[in-house]
């Protein structure tokens, strides 16, 4: 469920981080913008930052 690989999206691994963004994309629209756009700052590690763009741009929002 979304609510239990939620917490996934900031695992220390890039790679469990990888596979639960991939499991999500599919809700993407369901998550907040600004809990998405908190998470792609210079302080969030490499694969949060790529996972939250993912996820943003999944649900239909431009980056950059």
């Amino acid at each position: 469920t979304r609510e239990g690989l939620t917490p996934l999206l900031d695992d220390p691994s890039p790679a469990v981080v990888r596979a639960a963004t991939g499991a999500l994309l599919p809700h993407a629209a369901e998550f907040p913008v600004v809990w998405l756009r908190g998470r792609d700052g210079p302080k969030s590690p490499r694969a949060v930052r790529v996972a939250a763009r993912r996820l943003l741009r999944a649900a239909g929002f431009r980056i950059g």
